[in-house]
């Protein structure tokens, strides 16, 4: 099993991600992804962990541009803004209070290959508010930066069921070689313990906010 790696690490292996969304080895990924989403073209995609925009590219010609993608790597940002110059892209701390603000604006949040690799994945997933379509990616393989993965698609609704509705139905298995990428369509829980806990959550991040601020400022 891997460790959670810092944004650097991300830096440092930029050119593994740098092939266009037609020759990207993901391009099954972004596609299932492309396929989970409404028929509606303006709804609004928050895209957390976006990496170099190759999602943001399928999605685009798919004709959903209401988009915006963030990511700790700020190299690859750079890349995703030179990639799709249009688009907006941000370098956020996904447990950031401006990275939530993005989140509760989204009518869909895509958070592909990002699970993996952190320790905080349920906090990050109940960030969401309440009834917002989620569709996330996990792989079953290990990786130097993947802190966890999962045998199979059942082990990742068993962990992610805590605060998503997960339905067998609706995921899609992903083969390369022995290697599979679950891609699952959801939402994130609703109900009166849901919503109460994540007021409380977004509660604590604004005030945490805005101590910071408070001692920027002083």
């Amino acid at each position: 099993m891997g460790t959670e790696r810092p944004p650097e690490f991300y830096d440092e292996n930029l050119k593994n991600f740098l092939a266009p969304y037609e020759e990207s080895i993901w391009k099954d990924l972004y596609d299932a992804v492309l396929e989970f989403l409404p028929r509606d073209r303006t709804v609004r995609v928050v895209d957390v962990g976006c990496g170099t925009g190759r999602l943001a590219e399928a999605l685009r010609r798919g004709g959903y541009l209401n988009y915006l993608g963030f990511d700790f790597s700020e190299k690859r940002i750079n890349e995703a803004q030179r990639y799709l110059p249009k688009h907006s892209f941000e370098v956020l701390d996904a447990f950031s209070f401006q990275a939530l603000r993005h989140i509760e604006s989204a009518d869909c949040v895509c958070i592909t290959e990002v699970l993996e690799h952190i320790e905080r994945d349920i906090e990050l997933l109940l960030r969401i508010p309440p009834g917002t379509h989620v569709i996330i990616s996990v792989p079953n393989f290990d990786s130097a930066s993947h802190v966890r993965f999962f045998s199979c698609a059942d082990k990742a609704i068993e962990r992610f069921g805590v605060a998503l509705d997960m339905k067998p139905s609706s995921v899609r298995t992903l083969k390369r070689g022995k290697n599979e990428t679950y891609v699952f369509s959801c939402r994130r829980k609703t109900g009166l313990v849901p919503e109460v806990e994540w007021r409380l959550r977004r509660f604590f991040a604004l005030i945490k906010y805005k101590i910071g601020k408070i001692k920027e400022n002083t």
